[in-house]
């Protein structure tokens, strides 16, 4: 009897064992969907109604060699992930999957594709094999997949590929090789891809892009039997350490549409590099050492060129007329360059740009006539420069501008004008319209220390303002006066002591957002934001603010308010209970209270409250902490495990409302937090 008893036990034992290491779950909601976690390929088929399945995923295998047959007829994707002992699939293993369509083999070491690994797969048309540990693939591997259109080798360790072995694969259109350590292409490589369409080989160690390397697209193929051109359409062989562009690399390309050469170490393109490519779209070649030589590139052919992308290649000068051609340029991107300046002749050519990004240069000085000719734009960045001054009227006939950035320069003043552009009022003949259709302007990060209520005047369509970071230390009363319909407002980083009392009237119906983080305030008057009925979103972050009116936050849509880093003792009890209050986010963390009384959380719509890095009494402490489990509103335990300390204890352990010690028990708390660091667990609020 004992021994039935052991035996049984044991057979339990052995039956939890089998269902941890063969354990097969299906999908709730796709009954036909089976994934399992095996430790021995022997278990893969040992489940029941095999036919019903259609999609398998396996993960787990601890095994190295993939050498038992499946066998589930009816599935069309598999899945085999997750398995980091896995090198090789022998042959004919999966030959059993007759209706496969989907194949997913990654995150294994599997080191060799074989040949027939892939046999009586004739159905199948996507097969990703990527983050593997892939170095070579026999000649034969990929015979029998004659419908694949998509193949994903990327994030390999493929070193050279075999002539012919995409031979087959006449119904190719997606080819990805990225991410390995190819050095040199087969002449002969993408010889039958007839209908090839994208071809991402970027992140290799290829250095050069030798003559005639897609000499044998189907482009010639077709010249043999009378088909259409080669459609392929997408080359992307950026980051691949290139250093030179000859005549012969990109022939027999005419349908290629984009090509991304983008971070190699381009020195030398010749100038008829790219003149075969009539129907190319974009062009990336930013982040190489070609520098001015780009003044001698041929791009006259490239009439539907619509995105060219320039940024980071060391370019000195640039003469407007190595665009000339360019009649579609949409998107033209020269920025972190030397440039010093704008060459008058530089948009000439380019009438229809709407895309112009000339950040991280040299440029000091921007004048009235340097973007005459540029009706359509409507993106522009001149932000990273050395710009001291922008001439009145530089902007006037960007009668499309909708986003411009000047963040990070030198500018000290914004004259009258400046932000002028001409319009037709349609009243008279003669009647001229100056208003912006600016929508978003970043001044940030200058030395605009004063501003000019006029200049900003015809801003009237403005939702985007940054201020941030120019050393404001007042803003005039009528500054806002035509920006009603401005929406997002930051004035961070200032030197803002005090607020006009009506200062935010014009604003009253549009601002959502604003931010006055890291300015000067002891005192704002509840009376500065009450017209502001869109409010929701108010950041006081980083000032000196003491004391609060009752009224400050009674405003219909606030929701968020952040009060981190300041000198606040005390929280009206009050505060939150407006008629109109419904600040949802409340953030006091890092302030010098030591007490919250109970009322302030009573009757309020209160979800979430950050207190950390105050100096509370302990008493005081949990009775807040129990009244915010009562009222069910979040607040952020971490702040009160471990680390800096959460609280101070009184000689009686008694929760005092006593503000006249608040300053000495900050001082004694301030001594001991500065040996933790600042340590904030919601950066939303903090």
């Amino acid at each position: 009897m004992q021994c039935l008893k052991v035996f049984t036990v044991l057979s339990i034992l052995l039956s939890i064992c089998l269902l941890i290491n063969a354990k097969c779950v299906e999908n709730e909601k796709e009954k036909n969907n089976l994934e399992c976690t095996f430790d021995d390929l022997k278990e893969v088929n040992n489940q029941r109604n095999k036919d019903k399945y259609r999609i398998l995923k396996i993960q787990g295998l601890q095994t190295k060699k993939f050498d038992t047959t499946l066998d589930y007829p009816s599935i069309t994707r598999l899945h085999i992930t997750q398995s980091r002992q896995l090198e090789e699939i022998e042959p004919d293993v999966l030959s059993n999957l007759e209706a496969l369509i989907y194949l997913t083999i990654d995150f294994t070491k599997l080191r060799i594709i074989k040949e027939k690994s892939f046999n009586n797969l004739h159905q199948l048309k996507e097969l990703n094999l990527e983050s593997n540990q892939i170095k070579k693939i026999e000649r034969d591997a990929f015979e029998t997949l004659s419908d694949l259109i998509f193949l994903d080798l990327s994030h390999n360790k493929l070193k050279k590929l075999e002539s012919g072995i995409f031979d087959n694969l006449s119904n190719l259109q997606k080819l990805k090789l990225h991410s390995n350590e190819i050095t040199q292409l087969p002449t002969d490589l993408l010889l039958n891809l007839f209908n090839l369409k994208e071809f991402y080989l970027s992140y290799n160690k290829l250095k050069t892009v030798a003559d005639d390397t897609f000499k044998s697209t189907p482009f010639i193929q077709a010249a043999t039997y009378k088909t259409s051109d080669s459609p392929l359409e997408l080359i992307d062989l950026s980051g691949s350490n290139i250093e030179k562009i000859t005549a012969k690399s990109f022939l027999h390309l005419p349908n290629l549409k984009t090509l991304d050469l983008h971070q190699n170490q381009i020195k030398d393109i010749d100038p008829k590099a790219f003149v075969e490519l009539k129907n190319l779209q974009t062009l990336h070649l930013s982040v190489n050492s070609f520098g001015s030589k780009i003044n001698q590139i041929d791009f006259s052919n490239l009439k539907k060129l619509t995105k060219l992308n320039l940024s980071f290649c060391k370019i000195k000068h640039f003469d407007g007329k190595t665009i000339k051609a360019l009649k579609k340029l949409n998107s033209f991107e020269i920025s972190f360059n030397e440039l010093k300046e704008i060459p008058l002749n530089m948009f000439n050519y380019t009438k229809h740009l709407k895309e112009l990004l000339i950040a991280g240069n040299q440029i000091k000085l921007i004048t009235s006539s340097t973007f005459d000719n540029l009706k359509e734009l409507r993106t522009l960045a001149l932000d990273s420069n050395q710009i001291e001054d922008i001439e009145s009227g530089a902007f006037l006939q960007l009668k499309s501008l909708i986003k411009l950035n000047l963040s990070r320069n030198k500018l000290k003043d914004i004259k009258v004008g400046t932000f002028d552009s001409v319009h037709s009022s349609g009243t008279t003949s003669d009647s001229v319209d100056v208003t912006s259709r600016l929508l978003e302007l970043n001044l940030s990060f200058n030395q605009i220390s004063s501003l000019n209520t006029a200049a900003f005047d015809p801003l009237r369509n403005l939702i985007t303002l940054n201020l941030v970071a120019n050393g404001i230390k007042k803003i005039p009363d009528n500054f806002f006066r035509r920006m009603t319909k401005l929406q997002i407002l930051d004035l961070g980083y200032n030197k803002i002591k005090t607020l006009p009392e009506n200062v935010f009237s014009p604003l009253g119906n549009s601002l959502v957002e604003l931010q006055l983080s890291t300015n000067e305030f002891e005192y704002i008057k509840a009376v500065v934001f009450e017209p502001l009925e869109k409010l929701e979103t108010l950041n006081l972050k980083k000032n000196q603010l003491k004391v609060l009116d009752v009224e400050t936050f009674n405003l219909p849509s606030l929701r968020i308010v952040n009060l981190h880093s300041n000198r606040l003792t005390y929280l009206p009890p009050n505060l939150l209970h407006g008629d109109n209050c419904i600040v949802e986010n409340f953030s006091v963390y890092f302030n010098r209270l030591t007490f919250v009384e109970n009322a302030f959380f009573e009757n309020t719509h209160l979800k979430q409250f950050s207190f950390g890095r105050n100096p509370f009494i302990c008493k005081c402490l949990d009775e807040m902490i129990n009244v915010l489990k009562s009222q069910r509103i979040q607040y952020y335990a971490q702040e009160l495990q471990g680390g800096a300390p959460s609280c101070v204890i009184t000689q009686n352990n008694t929760c005092i409302h006593d503000l006249s010690n608040s300053e000495e028990i900050f001082k004694q708390y301030n001594i001991i937090l500065q040996q933790y660091p600042v340590m904030c667990t919601n950066p939303d609020l903090c």
